[in-house]
């Protein structure tokens, strides 16, 4: 019982997604993955630069 409330949620949501997704045109699409990108790629930077201070703090000790 539960399972099947729950794929029904998940199918009314993925629908409502791929509406939302239809209203938007393939510029604002464009803009919103390169939104991502940029997202993604500033995560990576802050996890380089924490393995930086971390690579920093190692060699303090040694």
């Amino acid at each position: 019982m539960h399972q099947s409330m729950m794929k029904e949620k998940m199918m009314k949501h993925s629908m409502m997604v791929g509406w939302m997704m239809e209203q938007f045109s393939e510029e604002e699409k464009m803009e919103l993955a390169v939104k991502k990108l940029e997202i993604k790629i500033n995560m990576m930077e802050n996890k380089l630069e924490l393995l930086r201070i971390k690579r920093r703090m190692l060699k303090d000790k040694l």
